[in-house]
């Protein structure tokens, strides 16, 4: 066999093969790197609720910690390493003797932070510039562990993203958080507590 056949006959066997092994490392190139998010100081979490004689209360958390991981793509969005962490000092209200009564029943200095670990985001489908999903995860809130499904709805503009929803906790039973009382227990609050959030990430390097 002349050499110019073995030659012919190697390229139609390995050409094939080489050449999509090539395409193979272009689209793993493409594929869209994971990026940090962290919580912005303008983050916002509002808690409300009532008591046994009618009265409402209201309280902000204005401290934060943790991040997320987002992953962008054509027509596409992912999360993944997903945190929170919520500074119980920083549960602030109005009414002074309303956040000493907050403090006390969260154990304040036992359990300095509320956690909040997402196990897995669901966005629900095609991802835009606004999108819905729910985040599935463990919340601990003064030893307290309970597994809860959050729905959220976001934004992305440009490299800010924009995180908002509500949600509803019974205290004593999801966490075993006494409720707060006054007036040798005349008052007591509602174990009731409905969270509202509106928070604000950014890439971390920024």
């Amino acid at each position: 066999m002349r050499l110019s056949a073995i030659v012919a006959a190697f390229l139609l066997l390995f050409l094939p093969l080489s050449t999509s092994s090539i395409a193979a490392a272009q689209d793993t190139d493409s594929e869209a790197e994971p990026v940090r998010y962290t919580y912005h100081e303008s983050s916002e979490m509002i808690l409300e609720g009532s008591s046994n004689v009618g009265r409402s209360w209201d309280a902000q958390a204005t401290e934060f910690g943790g991040s997320a991981e987002v992953t962008l793509g054509e027509g596409s969005l992912s999360f993944s390493n997903v945190t929170l962490e919520v500074y119980t000092g920083s549960i602030l209200s109005d009414r002074g003797s309303v956040e000493e009564k907050i403090h006390e029943a969260l154990r304040k200095d036992s359990y300095p932070f509320i956690f909040f670990r997402v196990d897995e985001v669901d966005v629900e489908g095609p991802a835009s510039s606004e999108f819905t999903a729910q985040a599935t995860g463990e919340m601990i809130v003064a030893g307290g562990r309970q597994n809860i499904t959050v729905d959220i709805t976001g934004t992305m503009d440009g490299e800010n993203l924009r995180v908002r929803g509500e949600q509803q906790f019974h205290m004593e039973d999801d966490f075993g958080v006494e409720r707060p009382s006054a007036m040798m227990g005349a008052i007591r609050a509602a174990a009731e507590v409905l969270v509202r959030f509106d928070m604000q990430l950014t890439p971390a390097s920024n």
